[in-house]
């Protein structure tokens, strides 16, 4: 993170003496797409003993509509891997210790669709840091796998105790609303092309995610 926040102010302070080659005419559309670091906290439970986060990759398109020169309306769809946690659990089983513990790794799957505003700073410049605030929808498919859980109750001589059974119940589907906001730049390699590099971050009914991102885009 310290390393994202030195570099957007480095380019913010070198963004204003830098301009393009030529004008042009003003650009009303910005079409782009993009792979991310992308980290998530689930936040199912209130459980002790718990993941808080997990990695993957995310990856995304987005289309932008220029109202201004400097302000636009972003569309994005974007889409991470298959990531996983770990939570501990406590069942009352006849024959069980009272509350056994056992292990439930959780997947999750998640999917978002942005409407953000977004102000890009600089007029006719090569370099263009920008922030960005707006809604976003999450589609976040879950499952859960218990694996065959047993204790060994006199030594491993005698044979393991089965506690808890291999489980994996049918997968679920969760849809909810958030908020989203980022904050990147934008480096121009011609007129009308761009690499892209930032950070969005989302909000939604405890579920939480952070991606650090990098991708190309082209204006028009």
């Amino acid at each position: 993170m310290r390393t994202f926040t030195s570099t957007f102010v480095v380019l913010l302070a070198v963004s204003g003496p830098v301009r393009a080659q030529t004008p042009g005419d003003p650009k009303k559309w910005e079409v782009g797409g993009s792979a991310a670091l992308f980290y998530a906290a689930p936040g199912l439970n209130d459980t002790q003993y718990r993941d808080q986060w997990y990695f993957e990759g995310r990856y995304s398109a987005a289309i932008a509509h220029y109202w201004t020169e400097n302000l636009k309306t972003e569309v994005e769809y974007a889409t991470s891997g298959e990531g996983s946690t770990y939570r501990q659990e406590y069942r009352t089983v006849p024959g069980n210790p009272a509350n056994y513990p056992y292990s439930v790794e959780s997947f999750h799957r998640l999917a978002q669709a942005s409407v953000r505003m977004v102000w890009q700073f600089g007029t006719n410049r090569w370099v263009h840091p920008y922030v960005s605030g707006g809604f976003v929808g999450d589609r976040e498919r879950r499952r859960i796998h218990v694996a065959e859980q047993y204790q060994y109750v006199s030594g491993r001589s005698s044979d393991p105790i089965v506690r808890v059974g291999e489980f994996d119940p049918e997968p679920t589907v969760e849809y909810r609303l958030g908020v989203t906001a980022g904050a990147g730049v934008k480096v121009y390699m011609s007129p009308n092309t761009f690499f892209n590099m930032g950070a969005i971050g989302s909000y939604s009914r405890r579920a939480a995610t952070l991606s650090f991102l990098a991708g190309f885009g082209l204006d028009f």
